[in-house]
């Protein structure tokens, strides 16, 4: 169905507008307020932390603040992210070993490090690559530098040019230890190792009885008491003078001087007996006897009446030489007789005994 088509030549009907006007004012109603204004208005919110990169990491606890990095990776540990780490070169290549001879042995393990040898050859395995190795042999080891190698010399720590060897023991008489004479303690020429009597010189070693114990050091035999067994055994006498003498003078010394007698060795003697006696009793004359160790014992008795005699006794008296003195108190020039008896035991080395 065709539209309608308006018709040519009319006049469209006019638009009416009606004015629209305000409406009356009302008055507004005053109405309070939902919520009254508190006495102090709430604070703001806190700023919140710099994060410069805005990768959601504060400032002070990333890792790479100018460099936005959430993850905050650091494969280094170095306490810088990744993200700001800086590429480092590679370290250089190390030096190549010292080559000074080029025969791409190391100095450090070339046998001859200043002439080329790639084969390091040693045929005399002497540590020194052949290349190095001199043409001549190097003389043989001389320590002592006597002029005789080593390995032939019999004293090789001291030079012994002469190689005497005295002993023949195949040590050079230069390396021989030195021996020390042989102890002789008494000087007789013998030594102590050998010697029959060590502590008492005897050259001749005589050992008379064969006991292997030279003489000089034999104990001597026991001597033999000469005399009997007994008492009062007669031992010896003498006679004497003393000169004139008075009391109030002092006395006189015998004027035949001292006696002198021995008891022999062996004698074993209880007692022993000095007596010197004279004619008148108005005289008096005192004995002193000294015996062997110098031991004095004296006899200085007033003489009143009967024998005009001193004694002194001796007990356990001891062989050797004894001296007897006579002195004059009250004398007219006394002539005197002197005897020595011992009393002697039984028993080893007196007679009888």
């Amino acid at each position: 169905m065709e539209a309608e088509q308006p018709q040519t030549g009319t006049t469209p009907d006019p638009v009416v507008t009606t004015p629209v006007t305000d409406p009356a004012p009302t008055t507004p109603v005053e109405n309070p307020p939902a919520n009254p204004p508190a006495e102090n208005p709430p604070s703001p919110p806190p700023a919140a932390p710099a994060d410069a990169d805005r990768d959601g990491v504060a400032d002070g606890s990333d890792n790479c603040p100018s460099t936005a990095n959430a993850d905050q990776a650091d494969a280094d540990g170095d306490g810088t992210g990744d993200a700001c780490d800086t590429a480092e070169p590679p370290p250089p290549p190390p030096p190549a070993p010292a080559d000074a001879d080029g025969d791409g042995v190391p100095d450090s393990r070339d046998n001859c490090p200043a002439v080329a040898n790639a084969n390091q050859a040693d045929a005399d395995g002497d540590g020194t690559g052949d290349a190095c190795d001199s043409t001549e042999p190097p003389p043989p080891a001389d320590g002592d530098g006597d002029g005789v190698p080593d390995t032939r010399d019999n004293c090789p720590a001291t030079a012994n040019t002469d190689q005497a060897d005295g002993d023949a023991d195949g040590m050079g008489d230069a390396c021989d230890p030195v021996t020390p004479p042989p102890t002789d303690t008494d000087a007789d020429g013998v030594a102590d190792a050998s010697d029959n009597c060590p502590l008492v010189a005897n050259p001749n070693q005589t050992d008379t009885d064969a006991d292997g114990l030279g003489d000089a050091c034999d104990a001597p035999s026991p001597a033999v008491c000469p005399l009997p067994v007994g008492t009062a055994v007669p031992l010896h006498t003498w006679q004497g003078s003393v000169g004139v003498a008075l009391a109030a003078a002092g006395e006189v010394t015998d004027g035949s001087g001292t006696e002198t007698f021995t008891l022999p060795a062996g004698c074993q003697a209880r007692n022993l007996t000095v007596k010197i006696s004279w004619d008148l009793f108005v005289e008096d004359l005192d004995l002193t006897v000294t015996d062997p160790a110098g031991g004095a014992s004296r006899a200085a008795n007033f003489q009143f009446s009967g024998e005009a005699s001193e004694s002194v006794l001796i007990g356990l008296p001891k062989a050797g030489r004894y001296s007897a003195l006579a002195n004059g108190f009250i004398s007219t020039g006394t002539d005197y007789t002197g005897t020595v008896t011992v009393d002697i035991l039984e028993g080893e080395g007196n007679a009888g005994g």
